[in-house]
C-alpha cells in the first residue's frame, strides 16, 4: 500500500468497501461526497472510517484506521513520518 494513497483528497473519488466490521457493507461502492474526522459519506451512506477497508479504482487499498482524522491532519502526519516539518 502506497503512502501516496493516504495523502490524496478523497472527496470525489470512487471507492468500494472490500472489508467492514458490518458485513452487509462489503461490496458497497460509490463516490465520496464528504469527509469528517471519523466518517466518510459515500453515495449518501455514512461510513465510519475505523470500520472499513476501501479499494480505489487504481486497485490500491486504504485501511480506514489510517484514514481517521481530517484530511489536512493526515497530510501533516505523513509529512512528519518522512522527517519533513
Amino acid at each position: 500500500m502506497s503512502q501516496a494513497s493516504y495523502r490524496m483528497e478523497l472527496i470525489g473519488t470512487p471507492v468500494t468497501v472490500v472489508d467492514a466490521t458490518h458485513v452487509p457493507l462489503i461490496g458497497f461502492s460509490g463516490v465520496v461526497f464528504d469527509e469528517t474526522r471519523n466518517t466518510l459519506v459515500v453515495s449518501g451512506l455514512r461510513l465510519i472510517k475505523d470500520c472499513v477497508t476501501l479499494q480505489l479504482p487504481s486497485g490500491a487499498f486504504l485501511d480506514g484506521r489510517r484514514l481517521v482524522g481530517r484530511s489536512w491532519q493526515r497530510l501533516k502526519h505523513v509529512r512528519s513520518s518522512y522527517g519533513y516539518a
